[in-house]
């Protein structure tokens, strides 16, 4: 029985290490990544801007792009906030081949 309950107990912990890791990423990593793996106009303009600019600039280009009109603010400013240096750190490996 007791057995048992430290099972339980470990599962528990081990369920909350994972989803506090989780939440506990910035919300510009989710927002650069999709721009990686978005098939349509968004990740077009990341894409098309990589070639020549920085990831940064790209992942601003791709999440003004999501917005169709409506420019999505929030997430700009949160890549703008994270800073470009931060930003091309961190989204140098999940870039294209294709990107600077």
């Amino acid at each position: 029985m007791r057995q048992c309950a430290r099972f339980i107990l470990a599962i528990a912990a081990l369920s909350c290490v994972v989803l506090v890791s989780k939440a506990q990423e910035p919300d510009w990593h989710i927002h650069g990544k999709w721009c990686v793996s978005d098939k349509g106009s968004s990740g077009n303009a990341y894409r098309n801007t990589c070639q020549h600019h920085d990831q940064f600039d790209s992942v601003v280009a791709c999440q003004l792009d999501s917005g169709g009109g409506d420019y999505n603010y929030g997430p700009v400013r949160s890549v703008q906030a994270a800073g470009r240096q931060a930003v091309n750190q961190y989204m140098d490996s999940y870039k294209p081949a294709s990107c600077q």
